[in-house]
């Protein structure tokens, strides 16, 4: 695997900083999500974030990026090496890209996105993520996050290219987070983007309408659903009813259909209890107009023991139900063009392609120019 990531580019160090989950030593920040690139780069409520942003451990970790050893990297989750979605270093055509590459850049100015991920707070209380609810609405820990909150955005909102309320917990049900969304102000920010992370139980249409005043730098929607069948959902989504979720998910879709979002998504965290659900969960995708339905693999947040864990890591070859699995994952919906296949794509069949696909993927160079031409036309739509 470290010979073919040789050649390869992950933008991700180089711009992205995420805030973690309180500890009992502080607030940790990472350069990526945490179960790909597990390394801490700094403690965000005992350094600012200047020191965090080209501290040791991150100019160690765009270090392995740029000598190909990508060393820092869980490789067989990260779903950017598993569906070889990565760049190719001589065929860069961001300009700050090329310059860091050749250069050797390992410090920098930035960050560019900031996922504000510290707060747990959550509606649901899903087994593969915590045992009991979790809701921080007082007290020290309360107190230190919002403070870290108000410091960060007083000095990086400007900047920021994105922000993304959360992946940790539910942004709608989190004090902090739904405060800095109903109050955020977009006219003093338009080249803001703000990315949405949420189980969707509480983004209704009285919900998008607290959030008016950044209704234009909404970008994007992800929704963690887990499931297709109502005995399902109870179980992985302990806590919530799909019946309640499904008019969510259609009214998201009116958004997307009326281009009032550009990018709206359903997700799927794969294990044992869900697995048989992938097909429908495709059409569940296409019924609410989703852009894509995004399959990756469970991760022990350390809810479960590893025996437990064991049990529901259904991808594992020695799982006993792992043939069941792969016909499953053979099954005609799964070659959908809406499927992301995340760290699941040695498993699950390409999309059917076309020529003109083929040879993109064939041509590295031809590839990067209609990657480039994609993104010259979104951003001119927006």
């Amino acid at each position: 695997m470290s010979d073919s990531l040789k050649d390869k580019f992950c933008p991700r160090p180089f711009e992205y900083l995420e805030m973690g989950n309180p500890t009992e030593d502080g607030l940790p920040c990472f350069c990526c999500c945490p179960t790909w690139v597990p390394t801490s780069v700094g403690d965000i409520s005992k350094q600012s974030l200047e020191d965090i942003w080209n501290s040791k451990e991150m100019q160690n970790i765009r270090q392995s990026i740029l000598d190909g050893s990508y060393s820092y990297c869980n490789k067989d989750l990260c779903p950017e090496i598993r569906d070889n979605r990565l760049l190719e270093k001589k065929y860069l055509f961001n300009e700050k890209h090329q310059k860091i590459v050749k250069e050797n850049l390992v410090v920098l100015d930035g960050p560019k996105i900031l996922n504000l991920s510290n707060d747990r707070s959550c509606n649901l209380t899903c087994p593969s993520c915590r045992v009991e609810k979790i809701m921080i609405t007082h007290g020290e820990e309360y107190e230190q996050m919002k403070k870290v909150h108000m410091k960060l955005l007083d000095d990086s909102l400007v900047n920021l290219e994105l922000i993304i309320f959360c992946s940790s917990g539910d942004p709608f049900a989190s004090h902090l987070y739904r405060r800095l969304l109903f109050g955020l102000d977009g006219e003093k920010y338009p080249n803001l983007k703000v990315q949405i992370v949420t189980n969707g139980l509480l983004f209704n249409s009285e919900v998008w309408d607290q959030m008016k005043k950044i209704h234009g730098n909404i970008d994007s929607v992800f929704v963690s659903v887990d499931a297709s069948t109502e005995d399902t959902y109870r179980i992985v989504r302990r806590g919530g009813e799909l019946s309640d979720l499904i008019p969510n998910l259609e009214f998201l879709g009116g958004l997307r259909r009326s281009n009032l979002i550009n990018h709206y998504q359903l997700d799927f965290v794969v294990q044992s209890q869900n697995y048989r659900e992938m097909p429908d969960f495709v059409n569940l995708g296409k019924r609410v107009n989703a852009d894509k339905v995004f399959f990756q693999k469970v991760v022990n947040w350390g809810t479960w023991s590893d025996e437990e864990y064991l049990k529901n890591a259904i991808w594992l070859p020695t799982h006993p139900e792992y043939k069941l699995f792969l016909d499953v994952l053979s099954h005609p919906l799964m070659k959908s063009k809406i499927v992301k296949r995340g760290n699941l794509a040695n498993l699950i069949d390409a999309p059917n392609e076309n020529r003109f696909r083929l040879l993109l993927k064939r041509v590295p160079y031809l590839r990067h120019i209609f990657i480039k031409v994609r993104q010259y036309i979104h951003n001119l739509s927006r």
